[in-house]
């Protein structure tokens, strides 16, 4: 077993940014900017075969240090909700009908991820300043720590078993320092929409995603267009996947330096979509599930009629698409209407996890990287 740990930092707050399709986390082994689709770092189906019992099986344990909000400017109890609802959906922002989240601001974050020696969650979440050690004195907003093993029967999302690499513990930290600092600029709500954004990029890499970059063979896409929408078969998620280099500003995993609005995103784009669908393909599809996270809401059947009626293209809600004909019919729309009102009954609930923190196991080689971006 070989035990790595991924070090990310990230800059996504400050200047808005721009993708080049979606990128992987660099692969440590062969020292390449880009993994390989196959064995490329993700969380295993089932529970790892290394006894720290992590894995989507029982959704994703969460642990948020208990002085996330205070540390980020929380006054009132009114200020900590708010906080707390940023993280929820930040996380849920990110699911599927395979991937859940249970999140939690009770359970005790520990700092560190080598499930040998730091028992904490399978992904703990902390505040801290930019003096703490994962800086090293550089200006970060954002840190990711993902730690994973080789597994040669690893599961993936779609049943089937290929070798690759199994994340087994994951930490994200955020720079209070330069998040209240680039705050005072900003009205409360965009505040709150700009670290929902950190949020979700960081989180991103604790999946396995990574920055897309200048070099064309580090990016992947199903064509050279970085707007549209990449229609993942969940069957066979890695087939007519090809390197690109097109660039847009707007994803959330995007790492750019820019001026613009995208910062303030806060929902995935299609090249966030179509990189967690190829980590982790779910073979559960509803109708009218627009982006794909197992539930379908009003405004997602809203899509689908406007989709339905040529007021949009299809691509913006393909899910809907049921016969793949290019368009959606009535009948496409009808199947919509009852999971919608019953939440997606193909969809299995998740289970959730029990509270066991990452156990000690056999010692493994241990090594670590680190990839980021500072300000000039």
């Amino acid at each position: 077993m070989l035990l790595l740990v991924l070090t990310l930092m990230i800059v996504p707050c400050l200047f808005a940014s721009r993708a080049a399709a979606f990128a992987l986390l660099p692969d440590l082994r062969s020292g390449s900017v880009a993994s390989d689709l196959t064995t490329a770092t993700r969380w295993s189906a089932e529970a790892d075969p290394f006894g720290f019992d992590t894995g989507l099986h029982d959704a994703l344990q969460v642990a948020v240090a208990f002085d996330f909000a205070t540390l980020l400017g929380a006054v009132s109890e009114e200020d900590r909700l708010a906080v707390d609802g940023v993280v929820r959906r930040a996380f849920a922002a990110w699911e599927t009908p395979d991937m859940h989240f249970d999140v939690d601001f009770t359970r005790t974050a520990v700092q560190g991820v080598n499930p040998l020696a730091d028992h904490g969650f399978e992904i703990d979440v902390f505040a801290v300043p930019q003096t703490h050690p994962v800086f090293a004195g550089a200006l970060y907003f954002g840190y990711a720590l993902v730690a994973w093993e080789e597994d040669d029967t690893r599961l993936l999302t779609n049943g089937t078993r290929l070798p690759g690499l199994v994340t087994v513990a994951a930490d994200v930290y955020i720079n209070i320092d330069s998040v209240l600092a680039l705050g005072q600029f900003m009205t409360r709500e965009r505040r709150i929409q700009s670290l929902q954004r950190l949020l979700m990029h960081e989180i991103g890499h604790t999946l396995g995603l990574g920055h897309p970059i200048d070099e064309s063979n580090a990016n992947y896409d199903d064509d050279l267009d970085p707007l549209n929408v990449l229609r993942i078969d969940p069957s066979a998620p890695f087939r007519d996947l090809l390197y690109s280099s097109g660039r847009t500003f707007q994803a959330i995993m995007s790492n750019d330096r820019r001026g613009g609005l995208y910062m303030f995103f806060n929902q995935l784009q299609n090249d966030d979509r179509g990189g967690r669908d190829v980590l982790y393909p779910s073979l559960i599809s509803c109708s009218a599930d627009c982006d794909g996270n197992g539930r379908i809401s009003a405004t997602e059947i809203a899509t689908a009629v406007r989709a339905a009626l040529e007021a949009m293209p299809v691509d913006q809600c393909w899910h809907a698409d049921r016969d793949d004909d290019g368009s959606v019919r009535i009948e496409e729309l009808v199947q919509a209407t009852a999971p919608a009102l019953q939440a997606c009954i193909e969809a299995p609930a998740p289970t959730l996890a029990r509270d066991i923190r990452r156990s000690k196991s056999a010692s493994s080689r241990a090594g670590t990287t680190a990839i980021g971006c500072v300000l000039p």
